[in-house]
């Protein structure tokens, strides 16, 4: 009887040297997880904020958008507008040029006007983003 507690107890000293390593070794990977979740809260939390900024900056960049194009078509509408009053001007100007009623057919200032009339051509636009290219017969 004695052998047998002798050699069970060997046994049980020789089966918990593992089982303590195995109970230490579990501990010092249980702090390593509960660290990386620590982390990982942390940058899930950062993840949010920075979803968060990232949404904020795509709505201020809908609404500076929004309102460039609001300037943007209000600009073309003030350049159309400057270019029908330009236009009405020129057919203005060349009809009293061509008019003979006027009497003024041989002065000098309505002859020098007539050649630039005559030079420029039709009053147009400077082409730019909003006007029409030139025509196809130029």
């Amino acid at each position: 009887m004695d052998l047998f507690i002798l050699v069970s107890g060997t046994i049980s000293i020789v089966a918990v040297v593992p089982l303590f390593y195995l109970a230490v070794r579990s501990v010092v990977e249980a702090r390593e997880l509960r660290r990386i979740q620590h982390e990982l809260a942390m940058l899930m939390h950062d993840n949010r904020a920075v979803a968060q900024d990232v949404h904020r900056l795509q709505h201020e960049l809908l609404s500076e958008q929004d309102a460039a194009k609001l300037r943007i078509d209000e600009t073309k509408r003030t350049v159309d507008h400057v270019t029908a009053i330009v236009e009405q001007t020129a057919e203005r100007l060349t009809a009293v040029v061509a008019d003979p009623a006027h009497g003024l057919e041989e002065s000098p200032r309505r002859t020098r006007l007539a050649a630039a009339m005559h030079r420029v051509g039709p009053a147009r636009a400077t082409p730019g983003p909003f006007a029409p290219g030139p025509e196809p017969n130029e």
